[in-house]
């Protein structure tokens, strides 16, 4: 359970420092155990959450605990620069010259001030960046167009909601100007219900990752569902992600897009001119690009009841556990009732539905058969894949509908 790497600057501090400290045993105990407890922060943030970067204890002790792990590792590397030194004037002298107590207060107050200064900074609120970009034949009505972007904000114990409140009230006034107003959805509780029908299950866009990975809704998936769920990000971002956002926002690499596409959803959307429904496969106009209206939002995902004698299979490629997909494929097939689905996703657009490649897997067609067939669909797409992507989305849609024999 200890983290050795993280526990030598801690070692070094140990030895080097605290111990040649004109200090009483338990003085010196005492800062000890507390550097100890904060080298060890990465671990203690996987015990909390499975993550590294998201604790999940009081954000005043996640500022502790940071502030000492920084100054740990600032002493280390203090006290290293100390060594070395004493080691050339010893070389120079021919004896190790003995260092007063005043140097290693000096270097401590050092490290620990720079750590206070750089924990001030991580949970400080950012400033707003200024960029101009210079566009070519730009058509007159974007002449000063500005966009606000927020991203990567990780949000955690560290970064609670009132943290974000404030980022977006001073980016927003200080950079947009003063908003007409200021909508919280998620006080809109129809947003956050989960419809139980005869046929299909409407869920609310703002139900969470979190809530189909713990099964807090019912599921018209076999499992697909609560299980895509506990695949996205991490914890602390499944708690507050919803379905209905990651559809929106049609991130081609994301999961929620290409399972709602392989699970036959529609979508209910609401606008000014009122609410209509379209099919999953309608939304999804190209990366980022949808066929919401202006003003318009997405109410809820409405998923058609799976038969029990389906089974689907997963596959998806990513540089890490959580990240977006390098390519991810989902495969239902019905034995039963001679039917199959084959969605490839992360394909630069939105997630392709491989209808020929769906009707041979019905028809029983053998792997090495299936294998071409997917194949020449991908790449009869029209995405223009280079060769080593082609292989990878084959390869990923292949896997999946093996994948499918596992459940």
């Amino acid at each position: 359970m200890f983290h050795f790497v993280l526990g030598l600057p801690w070692l070094v501090v140990v030895l080097r420092f605290i111990l040649p400290l004109p200090w009483i045993w338990p003085a010196k105990a005492l800062l000890a155990g507390l550097l100890l407890i904060a080298s060890q922060q990465v671990l203690l943030n996987r015990i909390s959450s499975g993550s590294v970067f998201a604790p999940e204890y009081p954000r005043p002790l996640i500022i502790v605990l940071n502030f000492l792990f920084g100054a740990t590792l600032l002493l280390a590397v203090f006290q290293i620069a100390l060594d070395v030194v004493s080691l050339v004037l010893a070389l120079i002298e021919g004896r190790f010259p003995a260092v007063p107590p005043e140097v290693r207060y000096i270097i401590g107050l050092a490290a620990f001030g720079l750590a206070a200064f750089g924990v001030a900074g991580a949970v400080r609120i950012p400033p707003v960046k200024n960029v101009e970009i210079s566009i070519r034949d730009l058509p007159e009505a974007f002449e000063g167009y500005r966009l606000l972007q927020l991203t990567d904000l990780h949000l955690s114990r560290l970064f609670p909601a009132y943290w974000l409140a404030i980022v977006l009230t001073f980016s927003i006034t200080h950079w947009l100007g003063l908003p007409d107003r200021l909508v919280d959805l998620t006080r809109i509780a129809t947003l956050r219900q989960t419809e139980e029908r005869p046929n299909s299950i409407r869920y609310g866009a703002l139900v969470t990752h979190a809530a189909f990975e713990d099964r807090q809704v019912a599921d018209a998936s076999n499992g697909l569902m609560p299980f895509i769920g506990s695949q996205i990000a991490y914890r602390a971002v499944r708690t507050r992600g919803t379905i209905g956002g990651a559809v929106a926002l049609a991130d081609p690499a994301a999961d929620w897009l290409t399972t709602i596409i392989a699970l036959e959803a529609e979508i209910a959307l609401v606008g000014p001119n009122g609410r209509r429904v379209m099919p999953s496969t309608d939304f999804a106009l190209g990366p980022y690009m949808t066929a919401l209206e202006d003003a318009e939002l997405i109410e809820a995902i409405v998923v058609p009841r799976r038969p029990a004698s389906e089974r689907w299979g997963h596959y998806k490629v990513a540089r890490k556990t959580g990240e977006y997909a390098e390519s991810m494929a989902i495969a239902l097939i019905d034995k039963t009732r001679g039917k199959a689905r084959l969605v490839v996703g992360a394909t630069d657009g939105a997630p392709l539905v491989l209808t020929k490649s769906s009707h041979e897997i019905a028809a029983g067609k053998l792997a090495g058969e299936l294998a071409a067939v997917i194949r020449q669909e991908l790449a009869d797409s029209g995405r223009d894949f280079p060769p080593e992507k082609l292989l990878l989305h084959c390869t990923t849609a292949r896997r999946a509908v093996a994948n499918t024999a596992k459940r």
